[in-house]
């Protein structure tokens, strides 16, 4: 009888195990899928309200709470607020907000009529 437990229990172990790591996977990209959809849905919301002028970086900490972290134009006092209004109206419950500032911010929109009418290109290629 105990040979027998014994085969059963080798036996059983390395599938109990697979099927332990599988759920562990299953687990962590749930985490990572709920992570993606609330950067994606705190970006549109952004960029809804205020333009395409900031990208936030989303995670889940170890406690549950969500940390958001978006590099601002600190010298556009405006946009900082609606910026902090919006992820204020997306994520409700704990979260933490960190803010910084923006560097090398890039500038797109329409060229000059200048550069338009004398035939420059403001590309690099």
């Amino acid at each position: 009888m105990e040979t027998l437990l014994t085969v059963v229990v080798v036996g059983l172990f390395p599938c109990l195990t697979l099927l332990a790591l599988l759920g562990l996977t299953a687990r962590v990209e749930r985490r990572r899928a709920a992570v993606i959809a609330r950067q994606i849905e705190l970006t549109d919301a952004i960029h809804r309200e205020v333009g395409a002028l900031v990208a936030p970086w989303v995670m889940r900490r170890p406690g549950g709470a969500w940390r958001v972290r978006i590099a601002v134009p600190f010298e556009r006092p405006a946009v900082v607020e609606a910026i902090v209004a919006v992820v204020r109206r997306t994520f409700t419950g704990r979260f933490d907000l960190v803010l910084t500032p923006q560097e090398n911010v890039v500038r797109r929109g329409p060229r000059p009529l200048r550069e338009v009418r004398e035939g420059r290109s403001v590309s690099w290629a």
